[in-house]
């Protein structure tokens, strides 16, 4: 398949970590920021949430190496693969134009403090399984222009359907 006609891959990656204070595990979401400085325009889906991490692979790259790369352009350097851990698949979608995979993990909340957000990010926010429920549908709530405000949590289903699918795979 020549570039032409390649098709976009986009990866995305839900962390799950223990939080015993909030209630046990949580998931780390990323909200979206104002500006985006890779494409130096303002974002668009301002202040929604997202999974911790989700971006497109370059040309030829493969998932696992395209995930790890976009973590650390996004998150910082944070350990997300050892022996005690394992990434699993929880979505993938494929249309003519785009395959989309979600990865999920749980990590040590000692890893938290390793996090750091790039600065296009409008911070993390951690929801909790029974939270999921009152998250908002993104593409049916607000335009691609309108600002999410902060006291509201918007997703696309597809990353709601993930957090789903994280809590049920990866708290036993």
């Amino acid at each position: 398949m020549d570039k032409a006609t390649a098709k976009e891959i986009s990866v995305g990656l839900v962390l799950l970590t223990n939080i015993p204070s909030m209630g046990g595990f949580v998931a780390i979401l990323q909200r979206r920021g104002e500006f985006n400085h890779e494409k130096m325009c303002p974002e668009s889906w301002r202040g929604a949430c997202q999974v911790t991490v989700h971006g497109k692979l370059n040309h030829g790259e493969n998932f696992i190496p395209g995930l790890l790369r976009e973590v650390s352009e996004e998150i910082g350097n944070i350990r997300i693969l050892d022996t005690s851990n394992q990434l699993i698949v929880l979505t993938r979608k494929e249309t003519r134009e785009k395959i989309t995979v979600t990865f999920g993990t749980v990590i040590d909340c000692s890893e938290l403090k390793n996090i750091r957000l790039n600065a296009s990010t409008g911070g993390l926010e951690f929801v909790t399984r029974n939270k999921i429920a009152d998250i908002k549908n993104l593409a049916t709530c607000f335009k691609k222009d309108e600002l999410v405000p902060a006291d509201v949590m918007a997703m696309f289903p597809d990353e709601i359907e993930a957090l789903n699918l994280a809590f049920e795979k990866l708290c036993l």
